[in-house]
């Protein structure tokens, strides 16, 4: 909920769309990955870097919401 207090304000939200590198897919498959093998390292960097900032006192409960989004995302991926 926003209380604002002017008429020429525009509010929203969005969301990235991510689209994997094909140079580094390449270069995975050429090292002997499978598409889907490369797509979930990828996966797994970009999930890894996002939570990385967090405190490690938590790091259980977030190794396993990490774990819970990856899989998450490779099952809507399929």
């Amino acid at each position: 909920m926003l209380d604002i207090q002017s008429n020429d304000v525009k509010a929203s939200h969005w969301a990235k769309i991510h689209q994997f590198d094909p140079s580094k897919i390449f270069y995975m498959t050429s090292k002997g990955l499978s598409k889907k093998q490369a797509e979930k390292l990828l996966l797994e960097g970009i999930i890894t870097n996002a939570f990385e900032n967090f405190s490690p006192e938590n790091n259980e409960t977030l190794s396993n919401l990490k774990d819970k989004i990856l899989a998450q995302l490779l099952k809507n991926s399929e």
